[in-house]
């Protein structure tokens, strides 16, 4: 195994976003030094002052309303340049790494060098084993003696290549990362800086927007705005972000987003990037937002994937509380009544459950007596209010666990006036 230098891209960042680079650099150097990866390196080369044109917003109380104005402002950037070896084996060069998504392949080149325009939508296809198969991700490989590339699966590097491809897997993530981090850091689009947006975003600014929308107008995925002509979370998320000229003080559901979703934000990115190996090699989505969590940076096609950071973070909190209440529910229950007897329970119905089936539909209630008891009645007309503490009379049909849980089956339930 030999190493190289990678051919050095000059990156050009702002003087605002030079504290947001380096406070993400030290993140990135914390995990690259946990897997054992090379570090990579920074240094600013050159420092160059420019004038910005801005669009600010003042009170006119002439008008009686807010205007906008031009301003012209001195930034200064930062011309910065990032180290890191390449790693070629028996000639085979390791380019990049893709990620298959539905929405197209992420490509993490550490090359330096453009990667062929076929592989940014390539199925994933294995030229060792030459199947074409469900796979997260694939490898890309380059021969400068003989100028070909091959599409290796994880499974497969280690026999075309003879080495272990998890630190290849490594060294792109993180090399990758570096590039992208510094590319993100040179757009003018933050706050001040007026403009249509920028190609890429900080993650947590992104989720604080997406975590305040959620707040006040609840979840809406792309999916189900298309369906019901609405505008996504990520959509209305985007454009309090980045207003468009014209925009109107009734267009907006706030103008910056509370200290809470900004914490929200934080706390989401944090569950996310800690999902450990076992919970996302079940799910491509939860790998696929676990990278773009830990990544800390999101790209023009994955805001609708980032956006959905927040509501998975909920649901996970959701999924706790229910199994919290469940394992209570476990604890306590016992079996109540005598089998065949019929007999008066005070009760209250904590959900019902439509179950349909060829024969019509019937509806399962679960139940819980003023001891924590769990108690369930099958109906196929009647249907008991939720939330409702009543008295029932009622004839324990069977009694049984269902996952760990104690509970009484009961039949011909009417309730006691």
């Amino acid at each position: 195994m030999t190493t190289e230098t990678t051919e050095q891209k000059v990156f050009q960042i702002p003087s605002p976003n030079l504290a947001k680079f380096q406070e993400k650099w030290e993140k990135l150097i914390r995990r690259a030094t946990k897997l054992s990866v090379t570090l990579p390196t920074y240094k600013i080369v050159k420092e160059e002052p420019r004038t910005r044109t801005v669009v600010r917003t003042r009170f006119n109380p002439t008008l009686g309303y807010s205007e906008r104005y031009d301003e012209d402002i001195v930034i200064l950037y930062h011309h910065i340049i990032i180290d890191h070896p390449l790693v070629i084996v028996d000639g085979w060069q390791f380019i990049a790494t893709l990620e298959h998504t539905n929405e197209g392949n992420i490509t993490h080149n550490v090359s330096g060098k453009d990667l062929p325009a076929k592989y940014r939508e390539c199925d994933a296809y294995c030229n060792q084993c030459n199947t074409n198969r469900y796979r997260k991700e694939t490898f890309i490989v380059f021969n400068a003696e003989t100028s070909e590339y091959k599409q290796i699966g994880r499974n497969c590097l280690a026999l075309f290549l003879g080495v272990d491809g998890t630190m290849y897997a490594n060294m792109a993530e993180i090399y990758y990362s570096a590039s992208e981090l510094a590319g993100a850091s040179e757009s003018e689009g933050g706050e001040g800086w007026g403009g249509s947006g920028p190609t890429y975003d900080y993650l947590d600014r992104y989720l604080s927007y997406v975590a305040e929308v959620i707040a006040l107008n609840g979840w809406c995925s792309r999916k189900t705005a298309r369906e019901f002509d609405k505008q996504s979370t990520s959509d209305v998320a985007m454009f309090h972000m980045y207003p468009p000229r014209g925009s109107r003080p009734e267009d907006f559901l706030f103008r910056i987003p509370s200290e809470a979703s900004i914490e929200e934000a934080k706390n989401a990115i944090e569950w996310c990037s800690n999902l450990s190996d076992s919970e996302v090699d079940a799910s491509e989505y939860l790998h696929n937002i676990r990278v773009i969590c830990r990544r800390g940076i999101i790209g023009a096609k994955q805001y609708g994937f980032a956006a959905s950071v927040v509501n998975a973070f909920h649901r996970s909190i959701m999924d706790q509380i229910n199994k919290n209440n469940e394992a209570k529910v476990r604890a306590v229950s016992e079996y109540v009544g005598v089998i065949g007897k019929r007999e008066i329970f005070t009760v209250m119905v904590e959900k019902v459950l439509a179950l349909e089936s060829d024969y019509g539909t019937s509806h399962m209630h679960i139940m819980k007596d003023l001891a924590g008891n769990r108690l369930t009645w099958f109906s196929s007309s009647k249907v008991f209010d939720t939330g409702v503490i009543m008295q029932i009379k009622a004839t324990p049909k069977k009694q049984e666990e269902y996952k760990g849980v104690k509970q009484t089956i009961l039949t011909r339930c009417t309730i006691v006036e």
